[in-house]
């Protein structure tokens, strides 16, 4: 039975033995040796053959394995080598790195001693895997390590890197996503260290941008937001360096591609408008947000964030819109409202709007009892209306609710629940009454009221007119 944990076994199977896998060599050095030590330290095998003379390169290569592992035992190889194996069995991980932070430690001995520019190509290769390298590299990033220091250091150092990996987002169709994300990550760093400006910079970002981009819109959800996090943080990195108009553009850009799907959506507006308000298409995403079938909590928090960046009575009458026809969020949209009020000070304009909105949910009240429609709506539309009153700061609010709830009272057909939420005042508004009467007259839709079918406007004004014109029949009679 073979024990495929044992060092022996290890060795002779990296020597690729088919016989005798639990037994030791008895010689140090034979035909397989560097074979060996090429699959088990590849960093070793590397600096010791670059001497074609045998005997310096086993030499070499007892002097990198001594560095390597801090321990001096050319001795043991020669006087018992099965010790020499289980030494290295037992530092294996040093000498074939399988983290990032063990190849840090393996680049850190400064075991091979390369030409200018050369680490860059050479160390993905030393290590054996090009991926550990990336990840080596990362990590160096954000601990600033002195290698990584020294890549940032010159133009040409980080040229090299770039170019090394372009070809990861000019075609991926060669590459694992796992791979293309990790070299992202990369250049998330590499292209924003260059310590002078660089002519290429620009070519740079067009394809690394253009890249990330097919990945957000191709990519599964997860590696969508990973994608899309790298474009975001690139983008903020590269407003110094690029034309604002072409910042704006790319934000934009990403906008629509992170559209697919809500988790992506979401982190967009999130970050940009954390970070890049001025860059963020607000008013596409506002109205992107508000026609959402089904609105989250965290989409609420996202038009909270959005509602200093969009024009005051878009933002009104849209959540004022979406509170009359979603019972659901009904309360949500109210407390959005009443935020906005009290974080805002409003137009004349949007002032206007919203205390006609008022007067026509109390029109709507009036309606739905002579009716008998929308009961629960009703009721609902008495309790937000009260908890505004209350709940307002602004003076012109809890007057408006006030007076237009006594005008309700006053005109004798208010619905039996109606006193529980309001109270009789002496201040009426003198178009109260012939207005409730106008639209009493007309086969008002109730449904969507007081909103024009399929629209956010308000019901036309023919019915003002109407009663205008009754007054002046009147008045002529």
């Amino acid at each position: 039975m073979y024990c495929i944990n044992s060092p022996a076994f290890w060795w002779n199977d990296n020597a690729l033995s088919v016989s005798n896998n639990n037994k030791y060599p008895n010689v140090s050095i034979d035909d397989s040796y560097f074979y060996v030590i090429g699959r088990i330290a590849p960093v070793v095998f590397v600096e010791a053959t670059t001497n074609l003379n045998d005997s310096d390169m086993i030499q070499k290569s007892y002097i990198c394995l001594e560095k390597i592992l801090c321990k001096s035992f050319r001795s043991e190889i020669i006087d018992n080598f099965p010790n020499f194996i289980r030494f290295l069995y037992e530092k294996r991980n040093i000498l074939k790195p399988n983290c990032a932070k063990s190849a840090i430690t393996l680049i850190e001995r400064e075991i091979i001693h390369y030409p200018k520019f050369s680490p860059m190509i050479f160390l993905p290769i030393t290590l054996n895997d090009p991926f550990l390298y990336i990840e080596a590299l990362i990590l160096m990033s954000r601990s600033n390590h002195y290698f990584w220091k020294e890549i940032i250091s010159s133009n040409d150092s980080i040229d090299v890197i770039v170019l090394s990996y372009l070809s990861f987002f000019q075609d991926n169709s060669h590459y694992s996503t796992d791979y293309i994300k990790i070299v992202s990550e990369l250049y998330l760093s590499l292209l924003t260290s260059y310590p002078h400006p660089s002519p290429n910079i620009d070519l740079y970002f067009e394809i690394y941008f253009n890249g990330l981009d097919q990945h957000v819109k191709l990519s599964s959800e997860s590696d969508s937001i990973c994608f899309l996090r790298h474009f975001l943080h690139m983008l903020k990195s590269s407003i110094s360096l690029q034309s604002s108009k072409l910042c704006g553009n790319r934000a934009e850009t990403a906008f629509y591609s992170a559209l697919r799907f809500e988790s992506t959506t979401n982190y967009y507006l999130a970050f940009m408008l954390s970070h890049m308000p001025s860059l963020c298409p607000t008013v596409l995403a506002f109205k992107t947000l508000t026609k959402i079938p089904t609105i989250s909590n965290y989409q609420f928090c996202l038009l909270r964030l959005l509602s200093s960046h969009i024009d005051q009575l878009q933002f009104l009458s849209t959540i004022c819109f979406i509170m009359i026809s979603n019972k659901i969020w009904h309360r949500s949209c109210l407390s959005l409202i009443i935020n906005f009020l009290e974080s805002h000070k409003l137009n004349a304009q949007s002032k206007e709007w919203f205390i006609k909105f008022i007067k026509l949910l109390f029109h709507f009240v009036l309606i739905s009892n002579h009716k008998k429609k929308y009961v629960n709506r009703s009721i609902m539309i008495c309790e937000s209306l009260s908890l505004l009153q209350f709940a307002s700061k602004k003076n012109w609010v809890t007057k408006s609710i006030m007076v237009f709830s006594s005008n309700t009272i006053a005109e004798g057909s208010a619905p039996s629940f109606f006193s529980n939420f309001f109270d009789h005042k002496p201040e009426i508004d003198n178009d109260f009454n012939s207005e409730i009467k106008a639209f009493l007259k007309n086969d008002i839709r109730l449904k969507t009221f007081p909103f024009e079918i399929g629209t956010i406007g308000f019901l036309k004004k023919t019915v003002v007119k109407r009663v205008k014109k009754n007054k002046g029949k009147k008045n002529q009679n």
